[in-house]
């Protein structure tokens, strides 16, 4: 008689095996170094990687799976495990990404109605714009790569958007094709510090959401063969994770040698989908997520007391700065040792280490500390190009008791716990 359990065990199989294939390719590991008992952190597997990780099996699978499983389970063998209870216990209720088709009007997301929000208040300010420059260092074929750029865009309606404020609500309606503005400037002669002034000056010019394209490509010729690329474009219309998505395409289409454009793949979801199943899953499981976070953070305190914190004026002025500083190679060393002696990911070091920071230089012993999250723990979504950044609040409690070890688990935890209740909008929660 055939054994009931012999396809689920067959299945688990092939999930291990596509496990550490999956591993071996994006650590350039052999696959016999892939241990399935193994602690994953120790592979250095991050929350980044730990999404992508979920996201590729899913769309293997052809199911939906909790993004935090990647981190629950500290095994491949766990996450098998852990993978085949999920898929026998599938939640009836959940709601799903639907296909509605190119829509040509529709709603904000919940971030995108943040950023139209502090739009609003200032108008005139680029402190919302996001950017990535690029340096290319080869030939450059500039009729060829516009009409890339053009295919490129042509891809993605959410980049063909502008904004407007109809019946007290704002809303994004697209045109009939893709909009965006490209410059070519002749910046033979000049040096690092001259390109780099005209490189932040680009950046920093703010948009009209209403009138406006909302893409903005520049490119600096320096010589035949040294160029500058910046793209500009609001963060309501996108997060860095697109950036980084439509440099890869880029990098795909122009170096194409046949002559002809490739074919890039079809996806099957637009931004507006998921836009429309935001809403609908806040309007079912909304308060079931508020109530969560509710509880999380009930009597915790809400400011944070530094010595270098001064009094804020009545208008925001953006005049905040960033200290950019390297780690050596062999404090890297030791973080990493550090992260795989307690099973933990590097992410969760690094917080600890943040927390015990600040809980030093405040004396506070409940902290609030806000990270930015995806916010594409969602099936079919990882290749769309849109605004889907979300703010998730880790809170931690310290004492002169806290040890290492007890740091680093509650970071765990605390990780852990947000990415599993993240598709609640900070917008909602503050």
């Amino acid at each position: 008689m055939t054994n009931s359990r012999e396809p689920l065990l067959i299945e688990q199989v092939s999930i291990e095996t596509w496990l550490r294939e999956w591993l071996s390719t994006e650590l350039r590991m052999d696959i016999a170094e892939i241990d399935p008992e193994r602690p994953l952190a120790s592979y250095g597997l991050d929350s980044v990687m730990g999404v992508t990780l979920i996201g590729d099996l899913e769309r293997w699978l052809d199911c939906q799976l909790d993004p935090k499983l990647a981190y629950e389970c500290q095994t491949i063998s766990e996450l098998v495990q852990a993978i085949g209870l999920r898929r026998e216990k599938e939640e009836k209720t959940s709601v799903r990404i639907r296909v509605h088709g190119p829509l040509e009007r529709y709603p904000l997301s919940y971030s995108q109605r943040s950023f139209w929000f502090l739009h609003e208040i200032a108008p005139d300010s680029a402190a919302y714009n996001v950017a990535l420059a690029i340096r290319i260092t080869s030939a450059l074929d500039i009729s060829r790569f516009q009409t890339v750029l053009a295919q490129l865009l042509g891809r993605h309606r959410s980049l063909w958007v502008n904004f407007s404020f109809e019946s007290g609500e704002p809303v994004q309606y697209v045109s009939g094709g893709p909009q965006f503005t490209f410059q070519v400037v002749d910046a033979a002669g000049w040096d690092e510090e001259q390109l780099r002034s005209q490189v932040k000056s680009d950046y920093a010019r703010p948009f009209d959401l209403e009138k406006d394209p909302l893409v903005r490509i520049t490119l600096w010729s320096l010589s035949p063969d040294h160029h500058v690329l910046l793209f500009t474009i609001p963060h309501i219309v996108v997060d860095f994770w697109s950036l980084y998505l439509l440099l890869e395409d880029l990098g795909k289409l122009y170096s194409d040698h046949t002559g002809e454009l490739p074919v890039l793949p079809s996806r099957h979801l637009e931004y507006s989908d998921w836009v429309t199943w935001q809403s609908e899953f806040v309007s079912t499981q909304g308060e079931q997520l508020w109530e969560h976070w509710n509880n999380r953070l009930a009597g915790s305190s809400m400011t944070l007391d530094l010595p270098t914190s001064f009094p804020r004026g009545p208008v925001q002025s953006h005049k905040g700065a960033s200290v950019t500083f390297a780690i050596d190679t062999r404090l890297s060393d030791e973080i990493r040792a550090l992260a795989k002696r307690h099973g933990a990911t590097l992410y969760s070091v690094l917080m600890a280490g943040f927390d015990a920071l600040l809980h030093r230089y405040s004396g506070q012993e409940d902290l609030l500390v806000g990270s930015p999250v995806s916010g594409r723990d969602q099936s079919g979504i990882d290749d769309l190009v849109g605004c889907f950044i979300n703010m998730v609040v880790l809170r931690s409690t310290l004492s002169g008791e806290t040890t290492v070890q007890n740091l680093l688990d509650q970071a765990r935890r605390t990780a852990m716990d947000a990415l599993a209740n993240q598709d609640f909008p900070f917008g909602l929660l503050v």
